[in-house]
């Protein structure tokens, strides 16, 4: 009982979600000034998003080298220095550039590139 009403809690309410989601300027601050702790809580905080689009592009694009492919990131997290620095140093493949504005602009550059 008492594991269920800490994850509905931590995972069902408004307020611990902004809480901990008020936490991402200090740990990507953290992650920049070469916290090692900090930066992995980032790229394990990117990584999975960046699996999704590695699969993605693989499907759509089976026969394109990865890095020709180029990839928008958007979002306070994703276009974060420090963390495009980590995503590229994760080898991910991908020609990964922070779009800025809004995500829409993202699909709109990727369709002019078609």
């Amino acid at each position: 009982a008492d594991l269920l009403e800490i994850q509905r809690r931590w995972y069902d309410e408004a307020v611990p979600n902004s809480e901990i989601s008020g936490l991402a300027p200090g740990v990507l601050r953290l992650a920049a000034e070469g916290d090692a702790a900090a930066q992995a809580i980032v790229v394990e905080s990117v990584r999975g998003l960046l699996d999704i689009a590695l699969v993605v592009v693989a499907k759509l694009f089976p026969d394109t080298p990865l890095s020709s492919v180029r990839a928008g990131l958007s979002g306070p997290i994703l276009t974060h220095p420090a963390a495009i620095d980590m995503l590229n140093k994760a080898g991910s493949g991908l020609a990964l550039k922070p779009v800025s504005g809004n995500p829409i602009e993202g699909v709109r550059r990727l369709l002019l590139s078609l």
